[in-house]
C-alpha cells in the first residue's frame, strides 16, 4: 500500500475567478489540472507573463477541465515555452 501523501497545489484561480491551475501530486505522478489565462484587471493579466511556478519537466500529464480561456488557454505558454527556456512572452 502506497503511504505517500496526496498533495493538491493551488497555483492559480485563488483570489480571482480566472487563471485556474492546480497541481496534483499523487502516487508518484504529477498531474496539472488546467492552466488558464488570468483575465480582467491589468494586474491579473500580467500574471500570464510570469514564469510557470513549477518545473514543466516534472509534470507527467495535463488535464483541461474545459476549453474555456480561464481553464486551458495558457497551457502552451505556461508549460512548453517555459520548458524551452523562454522567460519573456510578448
Amino acid at each position: 500500500m502506497n503511504r505517500e501523501p496526496t498533495l493538491l497545489w493551488f497555483l492559480g484561480g485563488t483570489g480571482t475567478v480566472t487563471g485556474s491551475r492546480f497541481l496534483l501530486d499523487a502516487a508518484g505522478a504529477r498531474v496539472l489540472v488546467d492552466a488558464g489565462l488570468f483575465q480582467g484587471l491589468k494586474s491579473l493579466r500580467l500574471r500570464n507573463r510570469e514564469q510557470f511556478p513549477v518545473d514543466p519537466t516534472t509534470i507527467d500529464a495535463v488535464v483541461a477541465t474545459t476549453a474555456a480561456a480561464d481553464s486551458a488557454f495558457n497551457i502552451a505558454r505556461s508549460l512548453f515555452m517555459t520548458a524551452s527556456g523562454l522567460t519573456r512572452f510578448n
